[in-house]
């Protein structure tokens, strides 16, 4: 996805221009920072996406390459990038105000939103919980970060936490599977009816060929 369609787009859902120049620049800019940098332990993935028509590089192959596979097998999904730098970032700590900037994982643009957003392991979400419960902030339903949140609403996009399933590794080989093997462009009924399948949990090809009339993988 080329920054003209990014503009394009962004117009289309009635940001204003300034929002617009600012998300266009955090997709020219990115990837902001060097995969590699946090990435420690883990596999280093340069995926070539169908979806942008271009490689996008992530930090791990079972974290943000699992979230990838699903956007770019989500019709909603018009476009995104990886290792997107937040700039100007305002927190209030012990009655001082601290401005800083945050990679996010991805900012994906959506036929009709704009979502930064973060993922991570569950470890690593209840660590930065322990370390940082004034900033990450986890209820019965999901995973926040209020100063994130704000930053990301002043611009006309939302922030999300997206935690890693525990059942991923099976969830990692149908994506992969089906993003190599089936083509969604031409059978998009086949699309939605996939992910509702694989949303309620793992799921076998021989499965979803029983439950999916018509589907042929």
């Amino acid at each position: 996805m080329d920054i003209s369609k990014v503009r394009l787009a962004l117009a289309q859902q009635g940001l204003d221009p300034d929002a617009i120049s600012r998300i266009a620049e955090m997709c020219e800019a990115a990837a902001a920072r060097q995969v590699g940098e946090h990435a420690l332990e883990n596999s280093i993935v340069y995926l070539y996406s169908k979806k942008n028509g271009a490689f996008r590089e992530m930090e791990s192959h079972t974290v943000e390459r699992l979230y990838a596979y699903q956007l770019e097998l989500d019709s909603d999904v018009l476009g995104y990038f990886t290792q997107v730098l937040c700039k100007n970032i305002v927190r209030e700590r012990y009655g001082r105000r601290h401005v800083s900037s945050f990679t996010v994982d991805f900012l994906v643009i959506r036929k009709s939103s704009v979502d930064l957003v973060e993922c991570k392991p569950l470890s690593a979400v209840e660590s930065l919980i322990q370390k940082k419960p004034e900033e990450w902030v986890r209820t019965s339903t999901k995973v926040s970060n209020p100063v994130l949140e704000k930053w990301a609403d002043a611009i006309g996009a939302n922030f999300t936490v997206w935690v890693q399933p525990s059942h991923f590794s099976v969830e990692l080989r149908n994506l992969e599977f089906l993003y190599a093997n089936v083509d969604f462009g031409s059978r998009p009924k086949y699309e939605a009816a996939v992910l509702n399948e694989l949303r309620k949990g793992p799921a076998s090809l021989h499965f979803l060929r029983e439950r999916i009339s018509g589907l042929m993988i």
